[in-house]
This record gives structure tokens, C-alpha cells and sequence, in this order.
């Protein structure tokens, strides 16, 4: 063999070792650039998990106010018909309340009324009668003429005082 081929042989054989240490340190890189992605990737991976339990927390949350929110409208407008209804009937018991109130005001009137007509008819006929007696006194010589006399009087000052 000659120096030639030795010397190919051995430019060969670097070329070779060349190739293996370039793809030894390509691969060591790959393997770097590898581990470098799976760790972005499990960094990922686990801000995916923090936002997953996050999503289903706010899920149950939004559920969990849903349901209050829809039990509470339901609380609210019963109370709120309770409130209408009871309203509707405290105003008419006092309403009632009222009638009852100005019907017994009303008959008190009427009584009052009545009343002070027959003590003006009593008044009336007493003057009549007292004026009956002057009359059938100043006739008979009665010595109460007097007295009837002041009666008339008395009488027509009660009446006045009846009628106002």
C-alpha cells in the first residue's frame, strides 16, 4: 500500500471521526434543545392544570351563585306577593276600620238630633203650656202668674240655648 492510500486512509479515518464527533455534539445539542422543550412544555403543561382547577373553581363558583341567584328571585318575589297582598289587606281593614268609625259618628249625629228635636218640641210645649197658664191665671186670678211668667221666660232662653 502505498503513502497515498495510507494518507487517504487516514484523511478518511479523521473525516470519519470528524462526522461521528460532529453528529455525537449534533445530538448532544439535540438532546439539549429536546430537554430545554420538554421542560417549557411540562411548564406549560402545568400552567394548563393551574388554569383547568381555575376554570372549574369559577365553574362551581358561577354555578353555586346561580342557584342562589335564582333562589333568591324566587324568595324575593313571594315576599314581594306577600307584601302586595298584605298591603291590599291591611288598607282594607282600615278602610273598614273607618266605615266603622263614620257609621257610629253618623248615628251619634242622628241621635243628637233627634235629641235636641224633642227637647225643643218638650221646650215648645212647655211655653205653651206655661203661656196657657198666664192666660187662665190672668182670667182666675191665680197668684202664681208670676211664677208662670218666669217660667216663659226661663223656657225661651233654654230654647234659644237648644237651638244653637
Amino acid at each position: 500500500v502505498s503513502t497515498q492510500s495510507t494518507w487517504e486512509l487516514e484523511e478518511q479515518q479523521v473525516a470519519k471521526w470528524e462526522g461521528w464527533t460532529q453528529d455525537v455534539a449534533h445530538v448532544a445539542k439535540a438532546r439539549v434543545e429536546y430537554a430545554a422543550t420538554v421542560e417549557v412544555a411540562e411548564a406549560h403543561q402545568a400552567a394548563l392544570a393551574a388554569l383547568l382547577n381555575d376554570c372549574n373553581s369559577c365553574d362551581s363558583l358561577v354555578k353555586a351563585f346561580g342557584f342562589l341567584f335564582d333562589s333568591l328571585t324566587d324568595i324575593i318575589s313571594e315576599m314581594a306577593d306577600n307584601v302586595s297582598a298584605e298591603g291590599d289587606t291591611l288598607a282594607l281593614e282600615e278602610q273598614n276600620r273607618y266605615l266603622a268609625i263614620f257609621r257610629r259618628f253618623y248615628m251619634d249625629v242622628n241621635d243628637l238630633q233627634f235629641k235636641k228635636q224633642k227637647r225643643l218640641e218638650e221646650a215648645d210645649r212647655a211655653m205653651r203650656n206655661a203661656e196657657y197658664q198666664i192666660a187662665v191665671s190672668s182670667e182666675t186670678l191665680d197668684p202664681n202668674l208670676k211664677l208662670y211668667r218666669e217660667q216663659t221666660k226661663e223656657l225661651r232662653v233654654r230654647k234659644v240655648e237648644l237651638a244653637d
